[in-house]
């Protein structure tokens, strides 16, 4: 039965459906989760840059990647109403706040901004050459973390991004995912009620686009401008 449901959720992560990560795709399995006890999650081998908010006093590590500098670490800056995952603060400490997007679209520090689409594709396109989808690529391999992801679902970290689940939650407060999927805001809507963001699954390669409802909570990676 385990392998089973197994089969089937690697299934759903292929597909090339926007919604496929839907919460009622999860039948038997739980992903309510709570956060690891986190560890260095960080590659020893990347010379990594910082970035110190003035805001709260936070530093955050930040790596070069192509033509980009990006944080490797998920913004954690206490804005009106982001939140903890569970309300927890321990999972702030590991994997940043969660944000609704227009909290998100002003989020980032002085001098760094939330990605657009397009810069989006560009980092995907730098770690997969050969991309021609949202869906046929290997970047999420590189990107995540080589611990805190659950399973077999820890990456390479090729360059010092170090991805990591921070699951999200929905406007009715409802938490979800946590240690299996991670979900990152773009700059970029789709109407006005629904934004871009990238995921990327425990149980799969890619970083997947999708478009969610603005009132979600998603975690926030900002890119220096």
């Amino acid at each position: 039965m385990v392998l089973i449901l197994f089969v089937s959720f690697f299934l759903l992560s292929g597909c090339t459906s926007v919604e496929r990560d839907n919460p009622d795709d999860r039948e038997g399995v739980n992903y309510k989760g709570s956060s690891s006890v986190p560890g260095s999650h960080f590659n020893p081998s990347i010379t990594y840059g910082s970035l110190h908010d003035s805001r709260d006093g936070n530093t955050y590590k930040t790596v070069v990647i192509g033509n980009q500098t990006w944080m490797a670490e998920n913004l954690s800056y206490n804005a009106s109403g982001s939140v903890c995952y569970s309300n927890n603060a321990s999972n702030c400490d590991t994997y940043g706040r969660l944000y609704n997007w227009n909290t998100a679209m002003d989020a980032c520090p002085s001098g760094w901004h939330l990605p657009s689409e397009a810069e989006w594709d560009v980092l995907v396109k730098y770690l997969d050459p050969d991309w021609v989808s949202h869906v046929n690529n290997i970047a999420g391999t590189k990107l995540k973390a080589t611990s805190d992801w659950s399973g077999y679902g820890n990456g390479q970290d090729t360059y010092g991004f170090s991805a990591l689940p921070g699951g999200h939650s929905d406007s009715d407060g409802v938490f979800d995912f946590v240690g299996y999927l991670g979900y990152w805001w773009s700059a970029s809507d789709s109407n006005v009620s629904n934004a871009y963001c990238r995921s990327m699954f425990y149980n799969d390669e890619y970083v997947l686009r999708n478009f969610k409802d603005k009132s979600f909570l998603y975690s926030v990676r900002c890119l220096r401008d």
